[in-house]
């Protein structure tokens, strides 16, 4: 009897654990395979990629083990742990060595390197990656994100023209400079028979111009007085024929 009923609680204890659910097993869900995700918040910051500063992208690889992109000035790859219960890890990051060409540049960076190193989970909202720390979400990824410069419109400098200096091939004029001779400027006197002539000074010539008429006059009344002579002789002669 005791054999009896040792073979049926064995039986019916196989038969409770066959009947009991199995759990489900646990599986990953990942939908961001293959595509290129930009970081557009970082440590709660919302970056701004329209200036100088350049977005840092990742793509995890659809072999689920590696991750690529940039960090903004540099390229990096790196490996990477999913696992369930929401469980992400990035291993140790290799990247370029180009220097930024801004300090903010090297600075994100750094911020971008430090924030995945801290990595230990993730979650999916709709169709953004955020990458957690414990409860809290330090990194936001983002998918087909299109990334606009702003315009910057600087005033052209401009540059002052060396003035052309102008060459001539005409010769040097070698004649001799004329030299005018002063001029005297005068007026010539003389005597009656012009067997004399001299250059009078301008006060030379204002004397002789005043003295001028008064030799004309006293030629003028000699001239009289010797007509007068002449016509008393000639009428006392005509008298004494007369006579």
């Amino acid at each position: 009897m005791k054999k009896l009923a040792l073979l049926f609680c064995c039986v019916a204890a196989i038969a409770f654990t066959s009947c009991k659910e199995k759990e489900p097993e646990k599986t990953i869900d990942f939908g961001f395979f293959g595509k290129q995700l930009t970081v557009t918040t970082l440590e709660g910051q919302i970056m701004d990629y329209t200036g100088i500063l350049d977005p840092a992208v990742f793509t995890f690889e659809n072999d689920s083990i590696s991750v690529n992109g940039t960090l903004g000035c540099n390229n990096f790859n790196t490996s990477v742990t999913i696992d369930v219960d929401n469980v992400l890890k990035f291993g140790t990051i290799n990247s370029t060595r180009t220097a930024c060409p801004s300090e903010e540049g090297t600075l994100y960076e750094q911020q971008v390197q430090n924030a995945l190193a801290r990595v230990t989970g993730y979650e999916q909202v709709n169709d953004k990656l955020n990458l957690k720390e414990g409860d809290n979400v330090i990194i936001v990824l983002e998918p087909d994100v299109e990334i606009v410069k702003a315009v910057i419109e600087e005033e052209p400098i401009e540059e002052e023209k060396p003035q052309a200096t102008k060459t001539t091939n005409k010769k040097a004029d070698t004649k001799p400079a004329t030299v005018e001779k002063p001029s005297i400027k005068g007026t010539a006197i003389g005597d009656a028979e012009g067997a004399k002539v001299q250059l009078a000074t301008p006060n030379q010539s204002k004397e002789a111009s005043t003295s001028q008429p008064k030799t004309n006059e006293q030629l003028s009344t000699s001239q009289k007085t010797a007509t007068t002579a002449s016509k008393k002789a000639a009428a006392v002669k005509a008298a004494q024929e007369n006579q």
